[in-house]
């Protein structure tokens, strides 16, 4: 039993000083407030037509208490504008499956959180669409992302490099130039419901944590407070605090309850055993019950229980003496069941 709770009282210093680490290297995070970080960032085709859909798509290493806003770029190039993902689907009949789609469209935010590292950081994903307006797309291109605001000063966004993008022109040139629509695509193409990257429906976890890690901090407190790491106050002291700061001058009655309280709680917490709440008749059978007691030890208890249940139920005054002879019962039975001090303990 001694090595079980040996390695019980191991294995909760370990788990708190893992909570601890963790609570710390989190707290560092959320300290530096650090902008996000581009992990890759790649277009799902290299080269389009003019006029087409380019999607970029894009992985970012975000700090825990930061998230990002939307896939729409706050800031474009000329060359690059963004995509109305819902537009074609807005020219549909208003029948049922078409506001089904465009509902579908509309939940597609093409922004999904990752799991979270031991490292305070998570993975965010983050599909843009963008539309090619211009016949060459230069290179040192950005598109800038709204990050999620917080209640601290900290950055608002993120810049993304545009990684080389090929635009194929048409081969035929249009004969009105003042006319480009008989060439371009009018409208680039709608997302397909069934294909992209949706808003991920995160679980949350911290409740539970946060409830593990009060759990085991309670545990903890009492492994060391039985182990005796950290120190408690024995209970034949409290009681004989307790009774030193007793006023025997006093009302008698409210003497002899104040007395009878004070041997209940002290039997209670020096046996460990539940005497707090007992009458009188169950106090005194569950001391006989207590093992190593000496007999002579208990020969006071009845007379105490009696006169104190008198005075306090039944109304009738105490003897004279009986404030004075119930504090040297109580204080007697305190001190005669005072574990003494050993050479080996």
């Amino acid at each position: 039993m001694k090595s079980i709770f040996n390695i019980l009282k191991v294995l909760s210093l370990i788990a708190l000083l893992v909570v601890m680490t963790l609570g710390y290297i989190f707290f560092r995070t959320w300290q530096k407030n650090e902008r996000p970080g581009l992990l890759d960032a790649q277009w799902q085709e290299s080269e389009v037509n003019l006029g087409d859909r380019a999607t970029l798509e894009v992985s970012l290493r975000v700090p825990w208490h930061r998230g990002i806003d939307s896939s729409r770029p706050m800031s474009y190039p000329d060359a690059l504008v963004p995509a109305h993902q819902t537009s074609a689907l807005s020219d549909l009949d208003n029948t049922e499956s078409a506001r089904e789609m465009i509902a579908a469209a509309l939940k597609k935010k093409g922004v999904r959180k990752g799991e979270l590292d031991l490292s305070g950081h998570r993975e965010w994903f983050i599909t843009v669409p963008l539309v090619v307006t211009e016949q060459k797309v230069d290179d040192g291109l950005t598109v800038s992302l709204s990050l999620a605001r917080t209640k601290r000063i900290s950055p608002s966004s993120v810049n993304i490099p545009l990684p080389p993008l090929t635009v194929i022109s048409p081969t035929d040139l249009p004969r009105d130039p003042d006319n480009p629509s008989a060439f371009l695509v009018p409208e680039p193409p709608a997302p397909d419901p069934e294909i992209g990257v949706t808003t991920k429906e995160v679980k949350r976890y911290w409740p539970y944590l946060v409830a593990g890690v009060i759990a085991l901090l309670i545990s903890l407190f009492f492994i060391l407070r039985k182990a005796g790491i950290i120190a408690t106050t024995p209970p034949w002291e409290k009681a004989m605090g307790k009774l030193d700061a007793l006023d025997e001058s006093g009302d008698s009655v409210v003497l002899l309850s104040r007395l009878t309280d004070i041997l209940k709680q002290y039997t209670s917490e020096r046996f460990e055993m539940r005497a707090s709440a007992k009458t009188s008749t169950e106090f005194l059978a569950l001391t006989r019950t207590i093992e190593d007691l000496p007999a002579e030890q208990l020969e006071e208890l009845p007379w105490l229980a009696r006169v104190a249940d008198a005075a306090k139920f039944a109304g009738k005054e105490p003897p004279p003496d009986a404030g004075p002879r119930a504090m040297s019962v109580v204080r007697g039975f305190v001190e005669k069941t005072t574990p003494q001090e050993t050479a080996d303990a």
